[in-house]
């Protein structure tokens, strides 16, 4: 497991969680659900503004630490408007998952400032 990420974004959106559901017909042409897992996929988008130089080059350093989307750590700066454990109230609890993979963009403002943005996948 990688280190713990600790650096706070700006704003967090909560993409729309992803159930694994496969869609088959049988030969009566009647459509059949199968559900994978009753526990959603959740990602969120970490938004990072006007970041210095160190900073962007720390959270870039973290996903490439955990070579992308292959390692796991805990994101302990979740903000408290976050609903984590899906119960409809946000809770900030911190969450243990992984970076989705091509998701880190660094978008440069100036010779020493940074909008960076990346998607955190919660394990399941």
């Amino acid at each position: 497991m990688a280190s713990n990420f600790t650096t706070t974004p700006h704003q967090v959106i909560p993409e729309i969680p992803e159930y694994n559901t496969l869609v088959t017909q049988s030969e009566g042409m009647k459509k059949q659900f199968q559900s994978l897992s009753v526990t959603p996929i959740q990602r969120f988008r970490l938004i990072f503004k006007n970041l210095t130089n160190s900073v962007a080059m720390g959270i870039q350093n973290h996903y490439v630490s955990c070579y992308g989307g292959w390692d796991s750590f805990s994101w302990t700066t979740v903000p408290t408007y976050i609903d984590t454990d899906m119960t409809g109230t946000g809770d900030g609890t911190a969450m243990t998952g992984r970076w989705v993979e091509g998701s880190l963009k660094m978008t440069p403002l100036a010779a020493t400032r940074w909008d960076v943005e990346l998607t955190f996948e919660k394990s399941i």
